[in-house]
C-alpha cells in the first residue's frame, strides 16, 4: 500500500514534470472545517485523506483530476441521495461523467476505505470496481497513469512506492 509520502512525491513529480498551464495544485485545507463536515456527516475521514489534503487540497494536472474538499461537496450535493446512504465520498473524475469514490463503509482496521469507480452508464446492479485499497493508494495510481500517458518511467508500478528524486 503506498503511503502518503508515496503520493506527495508522486503529485510533485507529475506537476513540476507533466504539468500545462491549465494545471492547479490545491494550498493546504483548512482541516477543522474537514472534521467538523465529517462529524456532520456521521463519518471519520481516512488518514491519508485528511493528510494529503492538509498539504495539498486536490490536483488537476491535464487528465489527473483529484477534488479539492469543496469540490468533493458539490459533487456530493448532486449525488447525496443514493451516495450518503451507500457511505460513499466524490474524491475524482475521469472527465466523462464518472466518479472515482471512496466507500467508507469498506473502512479496513487502519482506517483506511477502498476508492471504487463507477460508471455512469453501469446498470444500478452492478457493482462497482475497486481501483485503489486507499486514498494515498489511489493519488499515487492517478498521478502514475498521468506520468505514463507522457512515456515516463518516473513513477513506473515498481518504483512508484519510492519515487525518489522527486
Amino acid at each position: 500500500m503506498a503511503t502518503v509520502e508515496n503520493a506527495l512525491n508522486a503529485i510533485r513529480h507529475v506537476v513540476q514534470d507533466h504539468s500545462d498551464e491549465g494545471t492547479h495544485l490545491g494550498v493546504p485545507a483548512d482541516m477543522e472545517s474537514i472534521h467538523w463536515f465529517g462529524r456532520l456527516l456521521g463519518w471519520e475521514w481516512p488518514p491519508s485523506y485528511v493528510e494529503l489534503l492538509s498539504r495539498h487540497n486536490g490536483v488537476n494536472v491535464q487528465d489527473a483530476i483529484v477534488f479539492g474538499f469543496l469540490e468533493s461537496i458539490e459533487i456530493m450535493l448532486q449525488h447525496r441521495e443514493t451516495w450518503r446512504h451507500q457511505g460513499y465520498w466524490p474524491v475524482a473524475t475521469d472527465g466523462c461523467g464518472n466518479f472515482f469514490v471512496m466507500a467508507l463503509g469498506q473502512r479496513v482496521a487502519s482506517g483506511e476505505c477502498p476508492v471504487v469507480f463507477l460508471d455512469a452508464a453501469a446498470d444500478a446492479d452492478d457493482q462497482p470496481t475497486v481501483v485503489a485499497t486507499s486514498y494515498a493508494d489511489f493519488v499515487v495510481t492517478q498521478m502514475r497513469q498521468q506520468c505514463e500517458g507522457f512515456d515516463c518511467t518516473e513513477l513506473a508500478e515498481s518504483g512508484a512506492a519510492d519515487a525518489s528524486g522527486v
